[in-house]
């Protein structure tokens, strides 16, 4: 790899964690959007925040942190596909971009990224959870900015309701959106 890829890649991509950065994912996100307008096909965005994460490093340190956080995007990664975007957004809130993914396999992705990152935390005694916020778009909506707001909304509201859950909508062609709460099953809207 040459200097100039070199910079490229450092440029496009969290230095910490090696996850894509924020530019890395708008731009991801911004080509999803446009394909969903064009063929109509369906994508999710999870929005993730850590719960309790400045408790690791006030007790064990920002080596441990740095460590948590390189955890967190290796586990996020086991679990999705290669077309999948996971990106740092910063401090302690991640993205992750799944193309072609409707309600139900939105649903079932969310829950087994939480399910497997409350693993990664208990194996190495980190005491921190994952709160989520899920919005998955069967028709696109008008901007990027807006579906990462209302996944960001959704993600705050399973933090004042308690934290480490997950909080699931759908967004149509009405521009109605439905709730799916964490544990039911996702309504039968899925077409991919």
């Amino acid at each position: 790899m040459d200097a100039y890829e070199l910079e490229r890649r450092l440029a496009r991509s969290d230095q910490l964690t090696g996850a894509v950065n924020r530019r890395s994912f708008w731009e991801a996100a911004e080509s999803e959007l446009a394909r969903c307008r064009r063929f109509r096909h369906p994508f999710t965005v999870i929005y993730a925040d850590l719960d309790n994460f400045k408790s690791v490093n006030d007790q064990q340190g920002h080596s441990a942190g740095d460590a948590l956080l390189r955890g967190v995007v290796d586990t996020v990664v086991r679990e999705t596909r290669a077309v999948d975007v996971v990106a740092r957004l910063g401090g302690d809130e991640f993205a992750v971009l799944l193309p072609e993914t409707g309600t139900e396999s939105g649903h079932v992705v969310a829950g087994r990224i939480r399910a497997s990152l409350l693993k990664t935390m208990a194996e190495h005694g980190w005491p921190v959870s994952v709160s989520l916020g899920v919005v998955t778009c069967l028709d696109p909506p008008d901007t990027v900015d807006g579906l990462l707001q209302r996944a960001d909304d959704l993600m705050y509201a399973v933090k004042k309701g308690g934290k480490d859950g997950i909080r699931h909508e759908v967004l149509r062609a009405t521009m109605v959106a439905e709730s799916v709460a964490d544990g039911e099953p996702a309504p039968p809207l899925d077409r991919a």
